[in-house]
C-alpha cells in the first residue's frame, strides 16, 4: 500500500427557496438577494397546447352546451369576438370585427345586431349607436350627450347640449329642457323672461335703481324712501351725503378719537380730543377729590393732588407743589399771625416767632436773659411824703449829675440839715440859720 497526497475539492452551495403552485408543481427558485429562477422551461409562454377532460373553477373545459360551459372568471387583453352573444359580463373592447369602435364612418363600423345586457363600455364611443338601442332609457355617466337621441334622461351631465352664451336653462315641462337669455332682471314664472321694467318686492335692493319700476304704481320712483339696509361701506362706517342724493362712507376712526363736521363744504372727519379747543366747561374730566388742575405744557391739563392739611401751593421748577408754612420765610409782613390784642411778639428760636401774655397794669417788661421774657412788677425804692410836722433832722437829697437818669442820691448827715417843723436849714450854714 502507498500513501497518496490528499485532494480537496471545493463545492459552492448556494440556499436557494423553491416556489410551488397549489398542485405541487415547481414553478421557480428564489436565490440570494432576491433574485428570482424560473425553470428551465422554452418559453413563459405555453401555445397551441391541446387540453382535454379538463376543468376551470370545477367547470368542463370545451363543453357545447352553454349551461354546462360558463366561466364565472374570465380576463382577456385586446380580445376579438367574431360571432355569437355575450350577456352578463363586463368587457372593456377597442374593436369589434376587426372594426375600430367610434369610426366616424358609418359603412366601416357598422354592426348588424348587437345584443348586450349589463354592458360596461369603458372607451369613449364619439358616433351613433342605433339598431337594438332603443331599449336603453337612462345614460348615467354621459359627459357630453351629442346624438344620443334615444337617451331619454341624463342623471349627471357635465355639459348640456343647446343654448347660446350667456343663456340660463329651465324646464318647459317635466324632463324638457329649454333656453332663456335678454338684458334686465329675470323674472321667473311658467315662461321666465328678462325684463328692465320689473316690479320688485323685498326688504334690501342693491345696484342702480336707473330705469327700474319699483314696487306697484311708483313707476316714476327713483330713490328708495325707507331702506332696511344701505349698500356699500365697511364695518362701523357711517354714511354722509357728499353731494344730493349721493350718499358716501366716512371709515371708522381710532378708538376715542369724536366726530367733527366740517361745514357744508368738507365731508365730516374723525379728530382726536386733545385737538378741540373747549370754551367753557362745567366739569374737568379726570382728577381726584380735592385735586387742582394745572397745565403741564401747551394745551395740556393734569392735576396737583389734593395737599396736607395746612400746607400752602408754592411754585416749583415745573409744577406747582404743596409746602409747610413753618418752612417759607417771608420778606415784609404787614400782620403777623396768632397772638391777642396787646401780645408782645418775640423770637422763641431761630425763625420761630412765640407771643407774650399781657401784664397787668403797672408791671414792666423784664429781659430773662436767653429765656423768654416776662411781664415784672418793680421794687419800691422811694415813697414821697409830704411832712410839715416833724421836729427832727431831715437830710437832703442831691445828685452828681445835671441829666440822665439818677442811678445814685447823695446826702451829707452833718453839713445840711432840714427841720420840717420849722422850716429852717440848720448845720454848715454860714450866717446862722435860714
Amino acid at each position: 500500500m502507498t500513501n497518496q497526497t490528499a485532494k480537496t475539492i471545493t463545492t459552492n452551495i448556494v440556499p436557494v427557496q423553491a416556489i410551488f403552485d397549489v398542485n405541487g408543481v415547481c414553478v421557480g427558485l428564489v436565490g440570494p438577494g432576491g433574485e428570482f429562477f424560473s425553470p428551465p422551461l422554452s418559453s413563459d409562454v405555453i401555445s397551441n397546447a391541446t387540453i382535454t377532460n379538463s376543468t376551470i373553477n370545477s367547470t368542463t373545459i370545451g363543453a357545447t352546451t352553454a349551461s354546462t360551459g360558463t366561466f364565472t372568471t374570465l380576463t382577456s387583453s385586446n380580445a376579438q369576438i367574431t360571432g355569437g352573444s355575450i350577456s352578463g359580463v363586463s368587457i372593456s373592447i377597442n374593436s369589434l370585427n376587426n372594426t375600430p369602435i367610434g369610426n366616424v364612418t358609418p359603412s366601416t363600423g357598422a354592426f348588424t345586431s348587437l345584443s348586450s345586457t349589463n354592458l360596461s363600455v369603458t372607451n369613449t364611443i364619439t358616433g351613433s349607436i342605433s339598431g337594438n338601442a332603443a331599449t336603453a332609457t337612462l345614460a348615467t355617466t354621459a359627459t357630453t350627450a351629442t346624438t344620443a337621441t334615444t337617451a331619454t334622461t341624463a342623471t349627471k351631465a357635465t355639459n348640456l347640449a343647446g343654448g347660446t352664451i350667456g343663456q340660463f336653462p329651465y324646464q318647459t315641462a317635466a324632463d324638457t329642457t329649454a333656453f332663456v337669455g335678454g338684458t334686465g332682471v329675470l323674472v321667473g314664472g311658467s315662461s321666465p323672461s328678462f325684463t328692465t321694467t320689473p316690479t320688485i318686492t323685498g326688504t334690501n335692493i342693491s345696484g342702480t335703481a336707473a330705469s327700474l319700476s319699483i314696487g306697484g304704481t311708483a313707476a316714476t320712483a327713483t330713490l328708495a324712501t325707507s331702506s332696511t339696509n344701505i349698500v356699500g361701506g365697511s364695518a362701523y362706517a357711517f354714511p354722509y351725503q357728499s353731494a344730493a342724493s349721493t350718499t358716501a362712507f366716512l371709515s371708522a376712526g381710532t378708538s376715542g378719537q369724536i366726530l367733527q363736521t366740517n361745514g357744508s363744504s368738507s365731508a365730516p372727519t374723525w379728530v382726536n380730543q386733545s385737538t378741540l379747543a373747549t370754551g367753557t366747561a362745567t366739569n374737568i374730566a379726570g382728577g381726584s377729590a380735592g385735586a387742582i388742575a394745572y397745565n403741564s405744557a401747551a394745551s395740556t391739563t393734569t392735576f396737583l393732588t389734593l395737599g396736607t392739611s395746612g400746607y400752602v401751593i408754592t411754585a416749583g421748577a415745573s409744577a406747582p407743589q404743596y409746602t409747610a408754612q413753618s418752612s417759607l420765610a417771608v420778606g415784609t409782613a404787614t400782620n403777623l399771625a396768632g397772638g391777642v390784642a396787646s401780645n408782645i411778639p418775640y423770637q422763641s428760636g431761630a425763625g420761630a416767632t412765640a407771643f407774650l401774655a399781657n401784664g397787668t397794669t403797672g408791671q414792666v417788661l423784664t429781659s430773662n436773659g436767653a429765656s423768654a421774657p416776662s411781664w415784672t412788677t418793680p421794687t419800691a425804692y422811694a415813697t414821697v411824703t409830704d411832712d410839715t410836722t416833724t421836729a427832727g433832722t431831715r437830710y437832703l437829697l442831691f445828685a452828681n449829675q445835671t441829666s440822665g437818669n439818677l442811678s445814685t442820691e447823695y446826702t451829707s448827715s452833718t453839713k445840711l440839715t432840714y427841720w420840717p417843723a420849722t422850716g429852717a436849714l440848720t448845720n454848715g450854714i454860714n450866717g446862722g440859720t435860714f
